[in-house]
């Protein structure tokens, strides 16, 4: 409720401000639901579906193609195969820790507790998989492109997925490439950023 209060409340000022009995109420005003965050990105920033597509733009989406290539292929394949992320190596080898239990109590709660936390840590993984994936294609359709380099530090899953390359033998050289250059990539645009240049 306090998260969705920090949308709404500043949705409720500015309809308040800028449209009840105002003489001239702006245009975003008489919408279904009227945004004036949505009003400001589509009318100032040029913030649309397809809108970004513009010959000036392709140096942009360049930038961002590292970015976009990694959340798509990384979402596409969790979303192929959950269970193989979202869990710990040291759990893969079977530590447990606290007192023992009888053998019958010990094996009910192992099948019980493992079937649960698996199927509930697939739903987790899977939901997180389709959010990345879906912000990617809204990057490439809607968004300004260049903020996905920023935005994408705050998913997870592309963050498994590199992890689960590095500890899959047949993909340990595919993990430490993007790690090496993905920190090569974090430096330049820590420099372009600093200097007032995309993706700033």
């Amino acid at each position: 409720v306090l998260v969705a209060m920090g949308s709404v409340v500043p949705q409720y000022l500015a309809w308040v401000r800028y449209c009840s009995g105002a003489s001239e109420a702006r245009a975003w005003c008489g919408r279904t639901v009227p945004s004036i965050y949505s009003f400001v990105q589509e009318h100032y920033w040029g913030v649309g579906f397809l809108r970004y597509w513009t010959p000036g733009n392709i140096p942009l989406f360049a930038l961002a193609a590292p970015v976009l290539g990694l959340l798509i292929v990384s979402g596409l394949d969790v979303l192929k195969r959950p269970s193989g992320l979202g869990r710990s190596p040291t759990a893969e080898k079977g530590g447990t820790t606290g007192k023992r239990q009888s053998q019958s109590q010990s094996q009910a709660t192992a099948t019980g507790g493992a079937m649960t936390a698996t199927g509930t840590r697939e739903i987790v993984v899977l939901s997180l998989a389709a959010s990345q994936v879906l912000l990617a294609v809204l990057a490439i359709t809607t968004y300004h492109v260049q903020i996905i380099t920023r935005i994408a530090s705050g998913y997870a899953v592309w963050y498994w997925w590199v992890a689960d390359c590095l500890l899959n033998p047949q993909k340990a050289a595919l993990g430490r490439k993007v790690v090496t250059f993905f920190v090569m990539y974090g430096a330049i645009q820590g420099a372009l950023f600093a200097s007032f240049l995309p993706p700033a």
